[in-house]
């Protein structure tokens, strides 16, 4: 028998939004982070296939994906050999066993002194960065209320950010900042977790040179109000 989502063996959906919704879950099988796009529909036994290139945020080839999008109010449960589902209890799981804690930058208290920022949103950013770490861009948009990050954004430098700030620690200390690529890297990633950063900062931050010296940034959440301030540096 066929492999679920070949030509012989079409992934069934109802519509577009099928089809993108059933892309969203999909990983690799070591948990590769994957975009996809359109590229052209065809006719298979009487009916009009969609054709999905699939790759790596980095750009691999994984494959091509068939989708037969006629099936109102169908779900595949099936996935292709190559893929895996993103399985949504093992991700609240890794979360809870990766809560932010302030303890875990006792080495960089040590070395740096005590943090010249406030850290009350520190936690919910951390959470939601750890989340996006897991799932990827795609699912991360597909679950979130105002479907952020975009797909226009670079999914790679937004996964870069994020385990700076998880993982080392970075942008607490000016003596660790978070290295980012520029000004839309740095907005990107804010808008990700819902936060609008200041204008007349982010517009400083974009005429510094490469390895300038760090600076805050700040940043307001669009729906409570919180703050977040934070240390970037441009590569």
């Amino acid at each position: 028998m066929a492999d679920v989502g070949s030509e012989q063996q079409p992934i069934r959906c109802a519509g577009p939004s099928g089809e993108r919704a059933y892309l969203d879950q999909l990983q690799g099988l070591n948990g590769e982070h994957l975009q996809y796009r359109r590229i052209g529909s065809m006719p298979s036994n009487g009916n009009m296939l969609d054709v999905y290139e699939v790759r790596t945020l980095s750009g691999q080839s994984v494959g091509h994906l068939y989708f037969d999008m006629y099936h109102e109010g169908y779900e595949e449960s099936a996935v292709p050999p190559q893929y895996q589902r993103i399985d949504e209890a093992s991700v609240e799981q890794q979360l809870l066993e990766q809560m932010f804690d302030f303890s875990g930058v006792g080495d960089l208290k040590a070395k740096y002194g005590e943090m010249q920022i406030p850290t009350e949103s520190h936690g919910y950013v951390s959470s939601k960065a750890s989340r996006l770490l897991l799932v990827g861009p795609n699912y991360y948009a597909s679950q979130d209320y105002f479907h952020r990050p975009s797909q226009k954004c670079n999914g790679i430098e937004l996964l870069s950010i994020s385990s700076q700030y998880t993982k080392e620690k970075a942008g607490l200390y000016a003596e660790h900042p978070l290295k980012v690529s520029g000004a839309r890297a740095v907005h990107e990633w804010l808008e990700t977790f819902h936060f609008q950063p200041d204008a007349d900062i982010l517009a400083k931050f974009d005429l510094l040179a490469s390895g300038s010296e760090p600076m805050v940034i700040t940043a307001t959440h669009v729906m409570t109000e919180q703050r977040l301030s934070l240390y970037f540096q441009r590569l």
